[in-house]
């Protein structure tokens, strides 16, 4: 399938234009409230992203076929997994975090204008799109059990694509969930939420743009993170 979705007008400004101050003033809040959990030194963060996710067919065969020069970065963190929880799966686990990220009130604003996602423990289809903007490019789901039955880490994951390959802007974002046989000094199973993102000119073969932007992304993206763990979080300890 030749992936060609054209990114519409910023939604950020589409949001922004009808949105009056204490309208702002509410949505501050209700981010600053949604994002306290998980505590910001509990997530790692890194300027780059696994080889595991740039030689995908994701972005090897699709976002980025010309291996044009693409920034990327990662966030990371491990959270346990209550008794009560403890045979959950990775599509349960991705979903809640999909959930959280593209449906939670950091996203508000650009939601306004966009098509709510749904609030369920699958995770979207293959191929389908969510607000008309992010396609899912990939999906791969492992089961909860096999890194206990192998004794080596597993990787379940979804692959969401936004812009266009003939365009001049494309990117891709990962959501995976990785698990090991390692336990939390009280026994009970850790899980690992990884993001990673990566943005390109698949055009031409130079930046996107200056170098704020990729500043304003990382503060966004870490933001956006963070309410899709505490979404996780909310799950996995319900009674």
């Amino acid at each position: 399938m030749l992936w060609t979705r054209r990114l519409p007008a910023p939604l950020w400004k589409i949001a922004l234009g009808g949105v009056p101050a204490v309208g702002l003033l509410s949505w501050g809040v209700q981010v600053y409230m949604h994002t306290r959990i998980p505590d910001s030194a509990q997530i790692q963060q890194f300027m780059d992203i696994p080889d595991s996710f740039r030689k995908s067919p994701t972005i090897d065969k699709i976002v980025n076929a010309r291996r044009h020069q693409a920034p990327g970065d990662s966030l990371c963190v491990t959270i346990e997994l209550p008794p009560q929880h403890k045979d959950v799966s990775d599509e349960q686990l991705l979903a809640k975090f999909v959930q959280g990220y593209f449906g939670g009130s950091v996203i508000s604003l650009e939601r306004s204008v966009l098509r709510i996602l749904g609030r369920n423990l699958t995770l979207p289809p293959l191929h389908s799109v969510l607000y008309g903007v992010f396609q899912v490019l990939d999906v791969q789901l492992e089961s909860s059990q096999s890194s206990l039955s192998s004794g080596t880490p597993t990787e379940s994951f979804i692959d969401f694509g936004f812009g266009s390959n003939q365009f001049i802007f494309a990117g891709a974002h990962r959501f995976s969930v990785v698990r090991s046989a390692e336990k939390s000094a009280n026994g009970r199973e850790l899980v690992q939420i990884h993001c990673y993102s990566t943005s390109c000119n698949p055009t031409e073969d130079k930046p996107l743009g200056p170098g704020f932007m990729y500043t304003f992304h990382a503060i966004y993206n870490s933001f956006l993170f963070r309410e899709g763990v505490a979404m996780v979080l909310s799950f996995t300890h319900e009674s």
